[in-house]
């Protein structure tokens, strides 16, 4: 991710490297790694926190929970869902 590898790049000196950015978030060097390329998502859980340390939107982190389309997404399952359960009952 981008987004992150560039936010690590700007940190102070002892911070450059993913151990020590990856000290900040409170994870691993190969953690922070295996975010920066992609490897693994950002449990959701902690995008709050990361996003408070580094300053990168949630939405940036996570799209696929935190964007309005994600959003979106989830309003229209909702919906459907209670219609669902509205047809089940009408009988």
């Amino acid at each position: 991710m981008d987004a992150l590898k560039d936010w690590r790049k700007s940190l102070p000196k002892p911070y450059h490297t993913l151990a020590g950015a990856g000290s900040l978030l409170g994870v691993t060097g190969p953690q922070m790694y295996r975010y920066e390329h992609d490897l693994r998502r950002i449990p959701p859980e902690k995008v709050p926190a990361i996003s408070a340390v580094t300053r990168i939107p949630k939405a940036v982190l996570r799209p696929d929970i935190f964007s309005d389309k994600a959003k979106y997404r989830d309003d229209i399952a909702r919906l459907a869902s209670d219609e669902g359960d509205n047809n089940t009952h009408a009988s």
